[in-house]
């Protein structure tokens, strides 16, 4: 879904500055157990070039009454994923024979960065100062990319994986007015677009696709084509494409391995649009109280298609595309849902403490129907209602000595699912298990407490800390269902749907240490424990429940962000103006994840187990130079200075994500063993090795920037 970017830029000066600055680096580690080809250290392998420029408006404004303010950037990068182009997409291979396997291997063995980026961004603000009291201006976003995404099922065949690509347009025109010395108001008014687009070899836009017969008309070159079936569906194919037939792969190993051949058969694109506006009106209407009041008015459209393109040689004989929500392989929606809040917020100001009461309503449009039925989910279906919701919030701080500050707080806040959750369709079948969205989904609701101090100690040295409590109801969860259809009998699907608790308490307590000269240092620790819980549904219970009128089986679990511990610090030395040296470190304890103990004879409770600790440090040396009117810094970062082996995921058999056992006695037959060593066969404890688990490995970074 795009949404209004809500970013602030600086207007520009009354005289021209700008800057330049120029990066380059590449990941570098020994572990090439993990990380193939991560040894080959080279610092031009990841770039970033960066821009800016601002002052008043060339040819224009004298008198720096117009100003202008612009940045750019862009980046390139290889990676740290590389995978050895062993296969082509074209090639064959046949296990029917369990003795004989026949295994094409026509690629040049090259390494292929499985992971490159490229992005660009633009930024730029327009400003003109009708007078001292009256401003407006023009901003403009632009933020665009092409990557690709890591698969460790095409490690040996890289070229089989798909591209992605966005590109996001912010617009917004600004009018800052001030009516006196105690009241001004602002109004803003945006519009942002965002596509983007997956696909395998390029693009495919369906609209543009002209008829079977009348392809002659233009010439070879016309990639989609369409037909249509007795019943007047259409199809599309597609004309001289790069897709081969997945009938090149003939049966397969007993075992989980690698590709040897063929490609990614999806594609994804998804166009969202946004307009809005913000009014926000702000008045010191006395000396005691500032009154802040404003509203918001959103329009969001979001049009998604979905397809995979079917050819096997045998049912399609040539690259198909079936029509839309007429089949598991393609859905598409085009949805549009409005947005408009209101608020009032009053901060009161007195000598020994200071309260800000205020209250937010929203209401949210989701123009979509929804089934009512979860058992017959092919049935009748009614318009979704509308969401309205009414947040209180008060906070109050007042100070206990010349040095301390109590403050609480106390608010309810809303989010509402992303619109995919509420739009997402796609068809019914026996044995088909799709995933739907719904439309009458809640939103979420958060109801906060918070308690702290904030104390100062010496003249460069302070510590805050805070407890907390958060209550949040219709958490978004997926539910599976299983139910019995009148036309395809026993079946089951999955939907979005609002599951109930959940609930987050824990504490704080951050130091303080800013900068001075006799030591040359500044520092900063904070330390986060929180417990976050809510209850556990069993996978499937909906279906027993909905017959039985029995209630689900509910138990409080910790729920899958429940990080314990968190110690961030930061430590700097330097002469300001002239050098510094930065370390940022932090220590997290692991996440939750449901262990798989096979032969057990019970069944773990979900998010019973945790992955390991997780623990970083990065770092930033600069050295400042000055050459005449120009400023120049020489730096070096590097990210995850240790070479770290963090785990993000986990094997839940074993809780780590460097071995596994549950599937190896079936998966690693005699069979698939007596084939080790033959050309383009990798074995069962290769496959895994799985570097998505893991963190970045360490990247090392140089770079210099000019200002003037």
């Amino acid at each position: 879904m795009s949404g209004i970017v809500n970013l602030q830029i600086k207007d520009g000066g009354k005289k021209y500055h700008g800057s330049l600055s120029y990066q380059s680096g590449d990941h570098q580690s020994t572990d090439t157990d993990i990380f193939t080809n991560i040894d080959q250290f080279n610092i031009f392998t990841n770039k970033v070039y960066e821009g800016t420029v601002n002052g008043p408006m060339p040819f224009m404004s004298k008198d720096g009454k117009f100003t202008f303010n612009i940045s750019g950037r862009f980046s390139s990068s290889e990676g740290y994923y590389y995978g050895i182009r062993e296969h082509t997409i074209g090639d064959s291979a046949d296990f029917r024979t369990s003795d004989d396997w026949y295994i094409e291997m026509n690629g040049d063995s090259t390494f292929v960065p499985m992971s490159p980026r490229t992005s660009n961004n633009l930024l730029g603000k327009f400003t003109y100062r009708v007078s001292p009291m009256l401003r407006v201006s023009l901003q403009m976003l632009h933020s665009g990319g092409k990557s690709k995404s890591y698969s460790h099922y095409y490690k040996y065949n890289p070229d089989g994986t798909s591209t992605s690509e966005s590109a996001n347009n912010n617009f917004s025109l600004r009018v800052n007015h001030a009516l006196g010395k105690r009241s001004f108001y602002e109004a803003i008014f945006s519009a942002s677009n965002t596509d983007y687009a997956g696909y395998q070899f390029k693009p495919i836009d369906l609209s543009t696709a002209v008829h079977e017969n009348d392809a002659g008309r233009f010439g070879t070159g016309q990639y989609v084509l369409y037909n249509e079936f007795e019943d007047g569906d259409r199809y599309w194919i597609l004309n001289e494409s790069e897709y081969v037939p997945t009938s090149r792969i003939k049966g397969s190993p007993t075992s989980s391995t690698f590709s040897f051949g063929g490609s990614n058969r999806g594609h994804s694109y998804r166009k969202s649009s946004s307009f809005s506006f913000k009014f926000d009106f702000t008045s010191q209407v006395t000396n005691r109280h500032e009154v802040k009041t404003g509203i918001n008015f959103r329009n969001d459209q979001l049009d998604e298609r979905n397809f995979s393109v079917l050819y096997d040689n045998q049912t399609y004989r040539t690259p198909t595309i079936l029509p839309e929500n007429d089949s598991p392989s393609h859905n598409h929606y085009n949805n549009t849902s409005t947005f408009f809040s209101a608020y009032l917020q009053d901060k009161i100001e007195y000598n020994h403490f200071i309260t800000n009461v205020g209250v937010r309503f929203d209401q949210f449009k989701p123009n979509e129907d929804y089934i009512t039925d979860f058992l017959n989910p092919e049935g009748e279906k009614e318009k979704a209602s509308n969401k309205t919701m009414i947040s209180p919030r008060i906070g109050v701080a007042f100070p206990i000595t010349d040095q301390g500050i109590l403050h609480f707080s106390y608010g309810h806040f809303y989010q509402m699912p992303t619109l995919r959750r509420l739009y997402k369709k796609s068809i019914f079948g026996a044995g088909l298990g799709p995933t739907i969205g719904y439309a009458d989904l809640k939103p979420e609701k958060t109801v906060l407490y918070e308690f702290g101090l904030q104390q100062q100690l010496t003249g460069v040295m302070a510590f805050e800390m805070s407890a907390f409590y958060k209550d949040i109801r219709d958490l978004l969860a997926l539910q599976s269902i299983r139910y019995d259809s009148e036309k395809y009998g026993p079946s089951n699907y999955a939907i979005y749907m609002n599951k109930d608790y959940g609930n987050v308490k824990g504490f704080t307590f951050s130091l303080t240490k800013r900068y001075d000269r006799v030591t040359k240092t500044s520092a900063f620790v904070d330390y986060t424990y929180q417990v976050t819980e809510g209850n556990s549904v069993k996978s499937g219970s909906f279906y027993y429940n909905a017959l039985s009128g029995e209630e689900e089986e509910k138990r409080i679990v910790p729920l899958s962000w429940d990080q314990r511990h968190i110690l961030n610090s930061i430590v700097s030395v330097g002469d300001p103006g002239n050098w510094n040296l930065g370390l940022i470190s932090k220590l997290s304890s692991g996440w939750p994840y449901t262990p798989n103990i096979p032969d057990a004879n019970y069944v773990p409770l979900s998010n019973s187990g945790r992955k390991p600790w997780q623990w970083r440090i990065d770092m930033r040396l600069h050295k400042n130079f000055k050459v005449g009117k120009f400023q120049y810094i020489v730096y070096t970062k590097i990210y995850n200075l240790l070479d770290r082996r963090n785990e993000r995921y986990v094997f839940n058999d074993t809780g780590r994500a460097g071995y596994t056992y549950v599937s190896q006695s079936t998966q690693e037959t005699k069979g698939f063993v007596d084939h080790y060593g033959e050309s383009g066969v990798h074995t069962w404890s290769e496959y895994q090795v799985r570097p998505q688990y893991y963190t970045a490995p360490r990247s090392i970074n140089i770079g210099f920037s000019l200002d003037f």
